[in-house]
Parts: structure tokens; sequence; C-alpha cells
């Protein structure tokens, strides 16, 4: 097999099996019921999860060009068997649960993460909205995968703890399996080809700001909804089974919006950004209208699936365009920590606004709100400047393309 698809093929395993996450809200029931834990508390470990993830993924991004990306994701999987290993035997105590699911496993996936997401816009330059779309796709894709294997073992009977121990244990050897698949593309680019960007000139660059803006607003709405979708639907009165059905076709709507929204990207451009920011909000307002609607509240939930797999397209290849393929695993880590602040934020908040008021009212709104300023302040940011050609790749012009000695490169 050419190297390029085999890198796609394991790439797409390994991000499947890390996409699982976003199936958490199957499981949460299960654990409030069994093991006492509160709507904020199972909130509080999903947080963690992308707050880890987050995290992991600057150092992963800087070790990714020196010991190569097998290393790094083989690392990957073994912090996720550690992890389900862990929340299998933590006995519902909420603690080992926040380690094992929200530290261990939140680590493997920001180590998973960056590698495919990386190797995908280094294989294919000449298409970077296409490309991050399918490497970020499959892991959207994961979240069906995983609620059906949770929905069918629940089911039968298999406890929650027992059905996180063993689905996260095969995906620990998937992706073990994957990494071994992960190369780089030949004629790997010298360290003096591409000069790392100081910090501080990055953080001051208006596109950095424009993407860290824009991921943080989008993606508070949509972890606030990923994390209780499950709990929205049982809140209106819909049968456990539609809602399950829901969070299924929330993944379908994330995985196959991150492939479109990307094709849309590298047709349209940047100004992509504001139009996902307010179809998200809108799709969040109409899925609490719709969520007493009966099988309504299921395209629902595809619809804002779909919005929220824009923010993790549309950024990825605004920073493989403006600053180059070769700089996206050391720069967009740095952009994806606004994300890992959203997911700290963002289902806390959703979870506490419930337990004190009893309903998803005030949570979803505020979700649409925060959403739609961000629409406004990227709208207004693009505006304020030239837009790069859509499927060119363009430096910064506020950044000087000069070496440091403390900063990643390629």
């Amino acid at each position: 097999m050419p190297g390029k698809y085999r890198v796609v093929l394991c790439g797409t395993v390994i991000q499947v099996c890390l996409g699982g996450i976003y199936a958490w809200a199957v499981f949460v029931p299960s654990l409030r019921q069994a093991y006492g834990l509160t709507t904020a508390q199972t909130q509080a470990i999903f947080g963690t999860a992308v707050a880890a993830w987050t995290l992991a993924m600057i150092p992963a991004g800087l070790v990714l060009p020196r010991v190569g990306p097998r290393a790094v994701a083989a690392l990957a999987g073994a912090l996720f068997l550690g992890g389900s290993g862990l929340a299998a035997l933590s006995g519902g105590n909420f603690w080992l649960l926040w380690l094992g699911v929200g530290g261990l496993i939140g680590s493997a996936i920001g180590c998973g993460y960056v590698c495919p997401l990386t190797l995908f816009a280094q294989w294919f330059p000449a298409r970077p909205g296409l490309a991050t779309g399918l490497a970020v796709g499959s892991f959207g894709g994961g979240a069906i995968l995983e609620a059906a294997l949770g929905e069918l073992l629940l089911e039968r009977g298999v406890g929650v703890l027992q059905s996180l121990g063993w689905i996260g244990v095969a995906y620990g050897l998937l992706i073990v399996a994957g990494a071994l698949g992960l190369s780089s593309p030949p004629g790997p680019v010298s360290r003096s080809a591409v000069p790392a960007l100081p910090l501080r000139q990055l953080v001051a660059d208006r596109p950095f700001q424009l993407v860290v803006l824009g991921i943080f607003c989008g993606t508070f709405a949509g972890l606030l909804v990923i994390g209780n979708l499950k709990s929205i639907g049982l809140a209106g009165g819909l049968d456990p089974a539609v809602c399950t059905v829901g969070v299924s076709l929330f993944a379908v709507g994330s995985a196959s919006g991150r492939i479109v929204w990307g094709w849309i990207c590298d047709w349209a451009g940047s100004r992509t950004i504001p139009v996902s920011l307010s179809l998200l909000a809108g799709a969040v307002l109409l899925l609490y209208a719709l969520s007493a609607a009966g099988a309504l509240f299921v395209p629902a939930c595809g619809l804002v699936g779909f919005g929220y797999g824009a923010c993790f397209v549309l950024y990825a290849a605004y920073v493989a365009r403006q600053y180059g393929a070769q700089r996206v695993s050391s720069i967009y880590p740095l952009v994806f920590l606004a994300f890992g602040l959203s997911g700290i934020v963002g289902p806390v908040v959703g979870g506490r606004l419930y337990d004190i008021s009893g309903s998803y009212l005030t949570p979803v709104t505020i979700a649409a709100i925060v959403t739609l300023a961000g629409a406004a302040a990227t709208w207004r940011m693009l505006a304020a400047q030239p837009a790069a050609p859509a499927t060119q790749p363009a430096q910064s012009q506020n950044l000087e393309r000069r070496p440091v000695v403390s900063g990643p490169t390629e």
C-alpha cells in the first residue's frame, strides 16, 4: 500500500478510537444511577479529559518531529489502556474515574490526535481543509461506534464500569496497532528550513487571535451540549432509545460536518468561520426547542453535530494556510488550548446550572449567546484584514520567519 494511503488508513483507525470520548453522554445516566455521581461530577470528568487532551497536545507536538509519529501514537495507546483499566477498577469512585478517564485517557487523546492531524496536512499540502477534515472527521465518527457498543453492553446487563473497561482495552490495542503504520512524508524538512515563530509575536498576531477566539466560542457551546445531550432529551420526556439515537446522529453530523466544512473552507476561504458559528448557535437553540418533540430531536442533534464539527477543521486549516503545514504540530496545539478551556468551563457550567435550576434552558441560552458573540467578533476581525486565497498557504504578514532556540521546529 502506498505510504500516504497507509497513513490515512492507520490514522483513521486511531482517530476513530480516540473519538469515542464524545460518546460519554451514553454512560452518564448509568454512572449517576449506579454510583450516585452528580451531573456536575460526570461533566467534570468529561471536561478534565478535554483539558488533558489539549495540554498533552503541546508536548506531543513538540516531540513529534524529533521522535516520529509512531512513538507518540504508541504512547497514546499505552495511556489509553492504563486509563481504561483504572476506570474499570475504580468501583465508581469519582476521583479514580476522574484520573482514569479525565487524566490518562484525556492525555492519550492529546498524544494521538496530533499525529494524524499533522501527517494528513503534510501528505496533502494542496488541500489543507480537506486533509484536516479527513483527519478530524474520523475522530468525530468514533462516537458513533462507541455509543452503539456502550448501549449494547448496557442493555445486555454489563455494568457501566465493565463496559468502559472492555471498550477501552480494545481501543487501546487498536491505537498501538495503528501507530505502527504512521510515517512522515519522504524528504523531511530540516530544522533550518522551517524556523520557529517567536511566541510573543505569535500571540500578538491577529490570525492567531482569531482562531483562538473562534474555537473557544464554538467548542464552549458544543461541549456544553455534548456532555448533557442524552440528559437534555430525557429531561424533555423522550424515550431513552430516542436519546441514544440522537447521540449517534450528533456523531454522524460531527463526522460528516468536518469533511464537508473542510471542502467548503478550501472553496470559500476563512469567511466560513463566522458562518459556521452562526449555524451552531441556531442549532443549539433548535435542539432545546425540540427536546420534547419526539423524533424531531434526533435530526436536531445531527445539526448541532454538523455545526460543531466545523470547529475541528476550519481552524486547523486556517493555521496550515497562514503558517504552513509544517508548523501545524507546533502552532495548532497552542490554539487548541482554547478548546481545553472551553472543555473545563462549558460542561461544568452546563451541569452546575442544571443542578441549580432543574432545567437546561439557561445553559443552552448561554451557549448560543457565546457562539453568536464569537461569530460577530470573528467576522469583524476577518473584515479588517485581507482574505488569503482559499487554496494557497500564506505566511502571516505580522510575523517574522526567524528561528528561536526554545521554539518547536520540524
